[in-house]
């Protein structure tokens, strides 16, 4: 298991980049990465997400759910801008 905390938080969009295809692969070859990010399109990535609040789970979602909840989060700030 690999636990990997903002693993691109401090980096350049490349390097960071990079960052995920080894993770990808790493997941690829069977290995369990736990990443722990604010960065939304690199949560997106990710098989399975879960968010803390307060330090409780606040939501889990995986597959086509997973999927929805970010086209909705990623809509809104669009939407938002779109009405004003």
């Amino acid at each position: 298991m690999l636990l990997a905390d903002e693993p691109t938080g401090n980096l350049d969009s490349r390097t960071g980049d990079e960052i995920m295809e080894l993770l990808r692969r790493l997941h690829r070859e069977g290995r369990t990465i736990v990443m722990v990010t604010h960065d939304l399109a690199r949560a997106r990535h990710a098989d399975r997400l879960i968010q803390m609040q307060d330090g409780q789970i606040a939501r889990e979602l995986r597959g086509p759910a997973k999927d929805r909840w970010f086209e909705q989060l990623l809509a809104a700030p669009l939407a938002a801008a779109d009405a004003g």
